[in-house]
């Protein structure tokens, strides 16, 4: 007889979530930064003040005369009034990346890459979408007598290829594309913002894949979910997730049960990354074997993951260090983690627990040799196994 305690979920109070009025993929005007506030930045940081000293010590001071010249723009153009640094585009200023790139040791002028912008045919204002590192590390080493020049920062002539268009579609593109060896490497979620601006704030649905994300993305955030960059001061609130890879190959519809899944019974953690390995799993096992996965079984195994863990991202916790066990006492080492147990322990424990609906096959039998004390869910805490007696 199942113990119907453990598959009974106690609602939670649901809280004002703050991210619903500040999701960065709700914006729809583009914010623009001035080159002179990356100036004051990286100045401030301690990685540009180790370098002057460096180079100070060394009496080094660059020679703005080797930079190459193709279209020269001078770099005022990207402080005044409608111009600067993309935001919608371009990532927030790395001071770390800045440190690396005028370091004695690698940096040489005569290598400097260009700038790239969109320039507005309308007003002449320039939009720097690639190169801001450039850009702010040349001004602030002239702004601090680190680099020659006969003029102030603004002055400055640099290369740059722009193009006429006050289609933000295209600036966002030409980032994504850009940004290869040698760049600072976007991020997957950057990389999912454009293309999710491209559809919401360009209106540009040319390429299918663009179109997919979205729709996707707006899946999820109707149900309370909400892609954040990893590490984020966001990251640690409800229904934010940072596991954008795993995200993008789950498709609409398993993204709608597992977000929907989240929604209703674990509102108030962030979006744990085994969502996305349990659903994708749970989803095709159970189409496999051409079992319906009702909303009743989900149910019971949110009662199970909070009866038994408090919430599945303890569970996750738990079934890694389950499967350390199991795998060092099977083969004699601990095998690297595989996120098929998060589903396959899951089912497993929902039967042995005395759960009645009908799962898959076998997915009862995968790392279970049915021995007690042999398969994987035999390595749960002792206060869980000891429950499979009763």
């Amino acid at each position: 007889m199942a113990d119907i305690a453990h598959f009974i979920y106690e609602d939670q109070v649901r809280k004002p979530n703050p991210i619903k009025k500040h999701y960065a993929l709700d914006r729809t005007v583009d914010k623009v930064r001035t080159l002179s506030s990356n100036i004051t930045k990286l100045e401030e940081a301690r990685i540009f003040k180790k370098n002057k000293q460096l180079m100070e010590e060394l009496g080094i001071v660059y020679d703005s005369s080797l930079l190459p010249k193709v279209i020269m723009i001078e770099l005022g153009e990207f402080d005044k009034e409608d111009a600067g640094i993309s935001e919608m585009v371009q990532r927030q200023l790395d001071t770390a990346h800045c440190g690396k790139i005028i370091h004695p040791d690698t940096f040489m002028p005569a290598l400097s890459q260009c700038i790239y912008a969109v320039k507005s045919p309308t007003t002449g204002a320039f939009r720097m979408i690639d190169g801001q590192h450039t850009a702010t590390n040349l001004a602030a080493m002239l702004h601090n007598g680190m680099m020659s020049h006969d003029g102030p920062w603004q002055t400055l002539q640099h290369p740059c290829l722009y193009v006429e268009t006050d289609d933000l579609s295209f600036a966002l593109k030409a980032f994504s594309l850009i940004n290869g060896k040698g760049k600072k490497g976007l991020s997957p979620y950057k990389k999912l913002e454009n293309q999710v601006q491209i559809v919401r704030v360009c209106s540009n649905t040319d390429d299918a894949e663009d179109v997919l994300v979205e729709q996707k993305i707006s899946v999820a955030q109707n149900n309370n979910c909400y892609a954040v960059e990893q590490k984020s001061d966001l990251s640690k609130k409800p229904g934010t997730f940072t596991h954008i890879a795993k995200f993008l190959t789950l498709n609409v519809e398993q993204i709608e049960r597992a977000t929907a899944w989240q929604d209703k019974y674990f509102h108030y953690i962030p979006v744990n990354g085994a969502l996305w390995f349990l659903f994708a799993d749970l989803t095709s096992g159970f189409k496999t074997a051409k079992i319906k996965l009702t909303d009743e079984l989900l149910g019971e195994i949110a009662g199970m993951y909070q009866s038994l863990f408090s919430d599945y991202a303890e569970y996750h916790a738990e079934i890694q260090t389950a499967w350390g066990k199991f795998t060092k006492t099977k083969y004699g080492t601990k095998y690297p983690w595989n996120d098929d147990a998060i589903a396959i322990a899951t089912v497993q424990l929902y039967k042995k627990l005395g759960g009645t609906a009908e799962v898959p096959g076998y997915m009862l039998d995968q790392f279970n040799e049915y021995k007690t004390g042999s398969s994987l869910i035999d390595f749960f805490p002792e206060y869980i196994t000891d429950l499979f007696d009763e």
